[in-house]
């Protein structure tokens, strides 16, 4: 068959699933300087196509202008946020398969091409696609109550993690998720979202450096979503589970007020799968095209899943202490009708709760754990630094543009 292919010089279209994990990556999409195609920032894609050339698969011209293979990925996933089943699409006329080992050889370890399959010549990889289901490894420390010490040695209970999945819960069903991302009025009709399902595992343990932390998998499934919607869903579940709002706040979310959500870190963010269920009824069986389904490398995803991804996001967290950080800046929000931009928290600052929260993690984590703000202006500090944080993962630099714009995370 490839033989054939070859011969007759006729692009045929392929697909290929990935997976990788976001580290010192700038997002999925491959990004250009000005008007120039020479890569500014590195991102999956860059290294993707720089092994396609490489090998011999794509020319000079395919090289520097994608469009002309019809390349097109599943989702657009933003600044070290990771894969485990992303999906591309482009057509040539080459066996796409018989490249395969010597384009992994080339690549990063912590990008691999699990394998490829021939899909209809119109198939779009992007616009294909029925749903898409991401995941987020959190600690469990992340969703203790305020009353307790938040602190890595934290193990969760069922009573908690049942409460969490209540929670995650109310986001099911067609919503208005406006104030889950930036720039969206909440007049505007793409600001609703399905939701299918969304809840949480159960809890197991990595271990890096010598630490144990106990983590649990947040898992949602919907049709798609905008930029910055899981994360912003996460870190409001979180702050209802720290008692900093409550469950009230997330419906009211919904409505056409504009309120201060904070946005989780992107730390744990993970593309788990692009569903199909579309075309393999239509295509699967027609004994011509192999229905868009991975059983036969489900191995080979777990081991990277295992390895590099979650391995990865543990060391990271031991490291940084992106969600402790994180955590210590929820009694900052107001979880109520926002002005833009939010920059001062001093309205805040001197409620009774966040005063007490301060002073509470202060004297129980004297010797471990979250290092808290000793006053106000340490707080606002803290909270400056994060916003400048999230401020930086939500601009690109002036000197880079993106060659298309795709639907987001």
């Amino acid at each position: 068959m490839a033989s054939q292919i070859l011969k007759m010089g006729k692009n045929k279209k392929w697909v290929a699933l990935l997976g990788y994990s976001g580290k010192g990556y700038f997002g999925m999409q491959r990004q250009a300087c000005d008007n120039k195609n020479i890569e500014s920032l590195p991102t999956i894609e860059s290294e993707l196509l720089k092994s396609f050339h490489q090998v011999g698969l794509i020319t000079d011209e395919e090289y520097n202008f994608p469009s002309k293979l019809h390349f097109q990925r599943a989702a657009r996933t933003d600044k070290g946020v990771s894969a485990i089943r992303q999906i591309i699409s482009l057509k040539f006329a080459k066996d796409f398969n018989a490249f395969l080992p010597q384009i992994n050889e080339l690549l990063p370890k912590q990008i691999q091409l699990f394998c490829t399959k021939r899909v209809t010549n119109n198939f779009d990889s992007k616009n294909y696609c029925d749903a898409r289901t991401y995941s987020y490894l959190l600690p469990s420390f992340a969703i203790c109550p305020l009353e307790d010490i938040c602190q890595e040695s934290y193990r969760t209970t069922n009573k908690v993690t049942e409460e969490f999945n209540s929670i995650l819960k109310l986001y099911t069903g067609t919503h208005n998720f406006h104030n889950f991302t930036a720039g969206k009025k909440p007049t505007d009709p793409s600001a609703n979202r399905y939701i299918m399902s969304f809840e949480c595992s159960d809890t197991f343990e990595l271990t890096a450096d010598e630490i144990k932390l106990e983590f649990l998998v947040a898992r949602i499934k919907g049709q798609s979503f905008m930029l910055h919607q899981i994360r912003k869903m996460i870190g409001l579940a979180i702050a209802v589970m720290r008692g900093f709002s409550d469950q009230s706040t997330i419906t009211r979310a919904f409505g056409q007020e504009r309120l201060d959500i904070p946005m989780a870190p992107s730390l744990g963010l993970l593309l788990e799968e692009i569903h199909y269920d579309r075309y393999n009824k239509k295509w699967g069986g027609d004994g011509v095209h192999e229905p868009l389904l991975w059983d036969e490398v489900n191995n080979q995803i777990n081991d990277m899943k295992f390895s590099h991804i979650y391995p990865n996001i543990a060391e990271t967290e031991i490291r940084e202490k992106s969600m402790l950080k994180w955590l210590s800046t929820l009694p900052l929000h107001t979880f109520d009708v926002r002005e833009d931009p939010i920059n001062d928290h001093s309205k805040v600052l001197d409620k009774p709760l966040v005063v007490a929260y301060f002073n509470a993690n202060k004297e129980k984590n004297s010797d471990k754990t979250v290092e808290n703000s000793e006053t106000n202006s340490n707080v606002q500090n803290e909270c400056d630094q994060i916003t400048k944080d999230e401020k930086d993962e939500r601009e690109q630099p002036t000197n880079v543009k993106r060659i298309k714009l795709d639907t987001p995370v």
